[in-house]
């Protein structure tokens, strides 16, 4: 009898952890983009400083593949369609032009993010976010904190979400 219930626990704490999973699949696919979007660190620079000067011949074969690594890591977090659009845009690096151009490395301190509606027939659900970065000078170490915002709608195909809609080019101002 004791096996039974403990068992019968085990199971329902397991079935709760995954519909839980499931139900923030969605935010949580948001927050690591958003997060891995918006940091900009030292491995950023050094690939946009390449990015800008140009590769001689014998570098050409390094730097696609550099820029190939760069696109590759939001590859997850977006549907195929997606995707094309942000390598299409260079999305990689106009995230990084901004900040390079201010002397400014980035991180994510905080990340608000609130369901603004579901379409449970197209799977979808359309989030809106706010987060609060800080921006430290490279040169002067000044830090400031800026805030960004925007709206990013997510599907889910086959348990796995994926942002669908092309990425706005103003989030990399």
């Amino acid at each position: 009898m004791k096996k039974a219930v403990a068992f019968t626990v085990v199971l329902s704490f397991i079935l709760l952890v995954f519909t839980s999973c499931k139900s923030q699949g969605g935010e949580k696919v948001l927050r690591d983009f958003i997060t891995e979007f918006y940091t900009v660190d030292q491995s950023d620079y050094d690939f946009y400083e390449k990015a800008i000067k140009g590769a001689n011949e014998s570098e050409v074969a390094e730097f696609d593949k550099a820029y190939e690594t760069e696109n590759k890591k939001f590859k997850p977090y977006l549907t195929d369609n997606s995707y094309v659009a942000f390598v299409n845009d260079r999305l990689s690096v106009a995230r990084i032009k901004n900040f390079y151009a201010k002397g400014n490395l980035a991180e994510v301190k905080d990340i608000k993010i609130s369901k603004s509606s579901e379409n449970e027939k197209e799977k979808t659900i359309t989030y809106n976010f706010e987060l609060q970065l800080k921006e430290k000078n490279k040169d002067t170490k000044k830090e400031e904190t800026t805030k960004k915002s925007g709206t990013i709608t997510v599907i889910n195909e086959n348990d796995t979400y994926k942002i669908v809609d092309a990425i706005p080019i103003n989030w990399t101002e």
